[in-house]
């Protein structure tokens, strides 16, 4: 279990191994101690999300000031095979654990970067290796990206939202982020839009069957107000079947749509 430890005067924050049992295995500094006469300062490891392959973690780092870590805080990426190496840097960005995501392999992390609370403008989606080397998905800020989610079979391909870049409005009778789509990037890199509504609709929460063969998603037409919808990807990707109507939720915390709706488990 690996857990975080906010840093105080004269302690850094630190990430701590331990046992079910609570027996501590090992502890990782991740930055030096805090210079608390300042006022604010990096405080702690949050959002933990660790590789599948239980050797590395990627995490928001959250200052001891909650207006500003809501504009958006570092995130980084720590090699827990070589603890005495420094966090690598990635990028900056809202602390929404739901935004990272790493490849069932855990050889590359997709996060979404971008400051100002606001999630429906300035959100791009990069990739990182695990050296931590990023790489820029989005075209640029005339859109927004969130939700990254990759299919579990290899070759792993990417699926996240992507729609115009909107100023922040809310109108219960309109969709937050028009004509927002789920898009899938290869392996290879290239990018598809995998659904379309129409010009008052947005799609969210995509949830890709094991095989990759079937993507489960909310397409909303009002800003709390939508479907769930099935339909294939690849070669059926046009058939879409509306299986649930009248799903009802809330925007979130300035429009990020958390905590999710829906939850879908695979059987």
């Amino acid at each position: 279990m690996l857990v975080s430890l906010p840093a105080e005067k004269n302690k850094p924050m630190t990430l701590a191994l331990r046992t079910l049992a609570g027996k501590t295995l090992a502890a990782y500094p991740i930055a030096e101690p805090p210079k608390v006469e300042e006022g604010i300062y990096p405080w702690a490891a949050t959002g933990l999300q660790v590789s599948p392959d239980g050797k590395a973690v990627a995490y928001f780092v959250r200052y001891n000031s909650g207006s500003l870590s809501a504009d958006g805080v570092p995130i980084q990426q720590f090699d827990l095979t070589q603890p005495a190496k420094k966090p690598i840097v990635l990028g900056t960005g809202l602390a929404y654990p739901d935004w990272l995501a790493w490849t069932p392999n855990g050889e590359q992390l997709a996060f979404v970067d971008g400051t100002d609370r606001i999630a429906t403008t300035n959100k791009q989606v990069k990739l990182a290796d695990r050296a931590g080397k990023v790489k820029t998905v989005s075209p640029g800020p005339v859109v927004v990206d969130t939700y990254p989610v990759w299919i579990p079979k290899a070759p792993y391909t990417l699926l996240f939202t992507r729609g115009l870049a909107t100023a922040y409005s809310y109108d219960p009778k309109k969709v937050m982020v028009p004509e927002q789509g789920i898009w899938r990037r290869s392996a290879g890199g290239a990018e598809q839009q995998v659904t379309k509504g129409e010009a008052h609709t947005a799609d969210y929460y995509p949830a890709p069957s094991p095989d990759g063969k079937l993507l489960l998603f909310l397409r909303l037409d009002r800003a709390e107000h939508g479907s769930l919808f099935i339909q294939g990807i690849g070669e059926d990707a046009d058939k879409q079947v509306e299986l649930i109507k009248d799903i009802t939720g809330d925007i979130g915390y300035y429009a990020n749509y958390l905590p999710p709706w829906v939850s879908v488990y695979w059987e």
